[in-house]
């Protein structure tokens, strides 16, 4: 099963933190969030919603695995393939 939070870490190499707003109504988002390893870390009012802040750290990314036999392609950043937004 794959990361979707280390491999936003391996797109963004200078980014600290990895953060979701999902609706605090919405618990179906919420579970997402706290399965991928962002746990709650408080609720912040926004113009449109009640939102329910998840934060994972860099620090809590173990790295990848190493994969024997795999290359990164040209530019070290493996399973990239579209710029970031």
């Amino acid at each position: 099963m794959s990361d979707p939070v280390r491999t936003l870490f391996q797109c963004s190499a200078g980014a600290e933190h990895v953060a979701a707003e999902p609706d605090v109504r919405n618990p179906a988002c919420r579970t997402v969030m706290e399965r991928a390893g962002m746990p709650w870390a408080r609720t912040v009012r926004l113009p449109h919603k009640e939102a329910a802040l998840h934060v994972r750290p860099r620090s809590r990314v173990r790295p990848a695995p190493e994969r024997p036999g795999v290359a990164a392609p040209l530019g070290g950043r493996p399973g990239v393939r579209h710029s970031a937004v």
